[in-house]
């Protein structure tokens, strides 16, 4: 598993004091919820007889996540909108220029 939690697209939750854990396998997928306490061995997905802690449990894998490939957090991070920091450092200069110009 890599530093964000994240591992060929599955991510996962712990909820210690209510013994369960959360899954969700890829960016689209549901969550899943499992006893580990009474299911061990997570065979029996529990999640749509616990709603709430489903809902729960799924704002904290989304808040808790890292970057990657896979999970982009924000548009500078997302693979197919690679920004052109050059491009960008350029337009800043002229508008600073511009902005000092008429200052003066």
């Amino acid at each position: 598993m890599g530093r964000d939690g994240v591992s060929n697209g599955t991510q996962a939750v712990l909820d210690v004091r209510n013994n369960v854990k959360a899954i969700r396998k890829g960016k689209n997928g549901t969550l899943q919820l499992y006893n580990i306490k009474n299911d061990p061995d997570e065979s029996e997905d529990i999640a749509d007889d616990h709603p709430g802690q489903v809902k729960k449990l799924n704002e904290k894998i989304n808040s808790l996540r890292g970057s990657s490939e896979l999970w982009p957090v924000s548009f500078f991070d997302h693979p197919e909108k690679k920004v052109n920091y050059e491009e960008l450092i350029e337009g800043w200069t002229s508008l600073k220029k511009q902005s000092l110009k008429t200052t003066q």
